[in-house]
C-alpha cells in the first residue's frame, strides 16, 4: 500500500498546493485544541495517524504538544525528515495516547474496522479519537477513485463501525455543505479523474472563497443537514 502514496500520487493530486497548506493546518490544530478545551479534556500525547508530510504535526508541536506521527508513505517520511520531523510507519504500541487524529485517512484503508480496533489499543482511558472522512456514498465517483478511496461514509455506517470496534461516538456531524454540489458534478457527472482540489479553476476558487462565510454561518446556526465530509469525536 505504501507504494501507492508515492511522489507521483502527491504531485498528481496538486502537491504544490499541498505543500503550501501549513497555515491551514495550523488553524485546524487551533480549532481542534479549542474544542478539546471546551469539553475539559486534559489530553496526553497526541497520535497523528496518516500525517503525510506532517503539517498538522508541525502545527501541534509549535503549540507545545507531544506528538507521534505515523504514515505508510516512504516518500512522505523522507519529506518530513527535511523538516526535522520524525514519522514512523506504525504507532508505538507500548504507549497510550490522549488523542488520536485520523483526518482523511479511514477511506484509504481497505479494512477500516481493523484500524479502528488498533486505535483502541493505544488510547488512554477517556482518550479521544477524532476522525474526518468523506460523507455520502452517493457522491462516490471518479474523484474518489483517483484519490485512492475505498468508500464514503454515512453517519449510521461510521457510528456502527466505531461501536463494533469498542468506541463510543460522542459527536458525529457533517461539514462542508458548500462542497456537495460541486463534488457531485465533477465526480459523478463530468467524471473528472483527479483529486477534487485540482478540478477548480482560479475563477471558481474566487467564487467559493466569496461564498464561504455564508456557508459557514449556515453551518454555525443550524448545523449542516448534509456535507462533503463527516467529523467524529469518539472515546
Amino acid at each position: 500500500m505504501s507504494g501507492i502514496y508515492d511522489e507521483l500520487y502527491y504531485k498528481s493530486n496538486n502537491y504544490t498546493t499541498y505543500l503550501q497548506r501549513k497555515e491551514r493546518y495550523s488553524k485546524t490544530a487551533t480549532e481542534i485544541l479549542e474544542f478539546l478545551n471546551k469539553i475539559n479534556h486534559d489530553h496526553g500525547p497526541i497520535l497523528d495517524f496518516g500525517c503525510a508530510v506532517g503539517f498538522l504535526t508541525e502545527a501541534l508541536l509549535e503549540k507545545g504538544h507531544e506528538v507521534d506521527s505515523v504514515d505508510v508513505s516512504e516518500w512522505c517520511i523522507e519529506e518530513a525528515k527535511k523538516k526535522n520531523l520524525t514519522v514512523t510507519r506504525a504507532p508505538n504500541y507500548d504507549k497510550e495516547y490522549g488523542i488520536t487524529f485520523a483526518l482523511d485517512v479511514l477511506e484509504h484503508i481497505k479494512d477500516d474496522m481493523h484500524l479502528l480496533e488498533n486505535f483502541r489499543k493505544v488510547i488512554q482511558p477517556q482518550g479521544k479519537l477524532l476522525l474526518k472522512v468523506p460523507a455520502c456514498p452517493w457522491l462516490y465517483g471518479s474523484i474518489d477513485k483517483a484519490s485512492g478511496h475505498f468508500r464514503r461514509y454515512t453517519k449510521t455506517m461510521l457510528t456502527e463501525k466505531l461501536k463494533k470496534a469498542g468506541w463510543t461516538p460522542r459527536k458525529v456531524s457533517y461539514m462542508n455543505i458548500s462542497g456537495v454540489l460541486p463534488y457531485f458534478i465533477k465526480s459523478r457527472v463530468l467524471r473528472n479523474n483527479a483529486n477534487f482540489s485540482r478540478t477548480f479553476s482560479k475563477s471558481q476558487i474566487k467564487i467559493l472563497k466569496f461564498l464561504m462565510p455564508l456557508f459557514k454561518n449556515i453551518d454555525y446556526l443550524v448545523g449542516p443537514p448534509i456535507g462533503q465530509s463527516l467529523v467524529v469525536v469518539a472515546e
